[in-house]
Order: structure tokens, then sequence, then C-alpha cells
């Protein structure tokens, strides 16, 4: 029931290295919230207890204003039954970061950070806010997988 759910990103050494400089000097002030979204159309089930193959999106923007560093995530899992979407789960969930006043950063390594770490930071919030809903939708509990960071890589020549 895993197939299809986008749980990792795969890093080049240059893009972490990115990363890492915000990695080292931000503090995560906290996770929230702005927009849920659970919709299930289980009477369109083609197959009583068949499999529903799962498919994922995700959309990040993050930005610095005033020693603060936000990323906004927009998650999403649908599963579908055939072509007849059987469920929707979605979020806007927002990380706000402190980050030194006299420190800048340029946008390829926001986005790095935001793809990598900030995505750890709020992945555990995103699982759980998935497996709860369908839970009380009366559904069986949907454990999205871990996110993981790998490495990118090298194309062999």
């Amino acid at each position: 029931m895993r197939r299809g759910v986008t749980h990792f990103v795969a890093l080049g050494r240059e893009e972490f290295d990115s990363a890492k400089a915000l990695i080292t000097c931000v503090e995560l002030l906290h996770v929230t919230f702005s927009r849920f979204k659970f919709t299930s159309h289980l009477e369109a089930r083609t197959e009583p207890e068949g499999q529903i193959e799962l498919a994922s999106s995700s959309r990040l923007s993050p930005s610095i204003k005033e020693g603060l560093f936000t990323i906004t995530y927009d998650l999403g899992v649908q599963g579908f039954q055939g072509d007849i979407l059987i469920i929707d789960v979605g979020a806007r969930i927002e990380a706000l970061y402190s980050v030194p006043k006299d420190k800048s950063f340029g946008d390829a390594q926001m986005k790095a950070f935001a793809r990598s770490n900030g995505m750890l930071n709020v992945w555990p919030y995103w699982r759980e806010y998935v497996q709860t809903a369908t839970q009380r939708a009366g559904l069986a509990p949907l454990t999205l997988p871990l996110f993981r960071v790998l490495q990118k890589q090298k194309k062999a020549k």
C-alpha cells in the first residue's frame, strides 16, 4: 500500500553543503497546520477489499524575514482503485525557524534545506495526521513510510 508515496529526497554533495549552512544555525520554533482536507469515496470502490494504489504530492515555499525562516508545505496523498479516487488527504503545514539576523541565505540554500532537513522536521506531523485521519474515518490506519534523505548517485561516465 506504500507504493507511489514520495518519502525521500536525493541530494548531491553540493546541494547538501548548501543546506548545511542553514542546518547548523536555525532553530525550529514550531510547526502548525493551517489547512486540512480529508475526503473518502469508499462507496465508489470496485472491489470491497481491493488494493488501493497511493500517489503523493508536495509543494514547498521557503522565505526569510526579520530573523524568521518559514517553510510552507502543501502535502497530499491520494488512494486510487483503478482510475477511481477512493481517499484524498491533504494539509498545509508551516514550519517556523529562528535564524541569526546577521546571516543571509540564497534561494538555492533555502530550497535545499526545505527539501531535506525541513521535510524531516514536518514529516512526522504529516505522517501522524494521515494515520489518525484515516483511522477516525473508520478505515484501516494508513501509516506513511519514514522520510529519508539520500545521497544522489553519481552518473556513470
